[in-house]
């Protein structure tokens, strides 16, 4: 919400409707991706069940590294074909929306390994944990980077709706580090 007001009030209609395939391309991939809490969530629970914490280590360890590299891999595979899949979304080269929603989404492409992190994260968090508490908040602080981040960087730097989707990938890593802080402490000797 906050990357559609920021656009349609400072950049207008056309950059605003150029986030629908954007965005549709986007969500597609998140369905797709956030799976890997479904394997991650039950590991840890399990884990921390058996009061194992170099197992809870050893799944965090092995689905981040998953998630870096799928991540990665999404980032560099989108920048190249971003082209593809808004022709794919009926958005040609020839279009008006074309550079506006490949602008916003090449740099959600580059959100990727942070977004899968905090999904990681949340995921050992929840089923290890039931820390549904930390997960709120580090919903909320990706909401306020996201908010105070893109109006800077739509109209004080004036970068458009890459700007946009900047300030939303930057939201996903700040949050992404402070639930790897908020790990951290749950795996300390006598956290719980």
């Amino acid at each position: 919400l906050v990357d559609t007001y920021w656009v349609s009030v400072s950049l207008g209609t056309v950059s605003l409707a150029a986030l629908g395939p954007a965005l549709n391309l986007e969500d597609w991939l998140f369905e797709i991706l956030k799976t890997i809490q479904i394997p991650v969530r039950t590991l840890a629970a399990q884990a921390v069940a058996a009061g194992s914490m170099g197992a809870l280590r050893n799944t965090l360890e092995q689905s981040l590294c998953l998630a870096w590299r799928v991540g990665l891999f999404v980032a560099v595979a989108g920048t190249f074909a971003a082209p593809v899949l808004l022709s794919l979304c009926s958005v040609p080269p020839s279009s008006a929306l074309f550079l506006p929603a490949k602008r916003y989404l090449v740099p959600r492409f580059w959100g990727t390994p942070g977004l899968l992190t905090l999904i990681v994260l949340q995921a050992a968090l929840s089923g290890g944990f039931k820390d549904t508490r930390t997960i709120l908040g580090l919903v909320l602080l990706g909401a306020a980077i996201n908010a105070i981040l893109t109006p800077l960087f739509i109209v004080s730097f004036g970068l458009g709706t890459a700007g946009a989707a900047w300030a939303t990938s930057i939201a996903c890593y700040g949050s992404a580090l402070a639930a790897w802080a908020a790990m951290r402490r749950r795996q300390q000797p006598g956290a719980r």
